[in-house]
């Protein structure tokens, strides 16, 4: 769900208002550019009105889980955090050293108990 989306939804629910005035000019782009939809989202929380209970915190949450923790498929199982931030190589690396080293043990274990 795009960042669009989700501030309709809650403006036609009248649970978030425009800003009065603006407080950071826009670009006319991004900087670093997003190649899939779903890389990184947020919500400005500034603007939502008071939201009952705690649910202005559980959607809270929610963004930092989808952005932070969530491993996205279209982004070869990483965190859209850890792609927009640059650390998806890095990471990707490490666990292909994983894999080969458990691998290799697997074999390992395989030849001993085969024998």
């Amino acid at each position: 769900m795009s960042e669009a989306s989700v501030y309709r939804l809650l403006k036609a629910h009248d649970l978030i208002t425009s800003p009065a005035f603006i407080v950071v000019k826009a670009a006319d782009e991004f900087k670093d550019k997003t190649t899939a939809p779903n890389q990184l989202w947020q919500t400005d929380f500034t603007y939502l009105k008071d939201l009952p209970g705690d649910l202005k915190a559980k959607i809270g949450a929610f963004v930092d889980h989808y952005n932070h923790r969530r491993y996205h498929e279209s982004l070869n199982n990483l965190a859209p955090a850890d792609v927009y931030c640059g650390r998806g190589a890095k990471i990707l690396r490490e666990r292909e050293r994983i894999k080969r080293i458990t691998i290799e043990n697997r074999r390992l274990q395989h030849q001993m108990t085969a024998a």
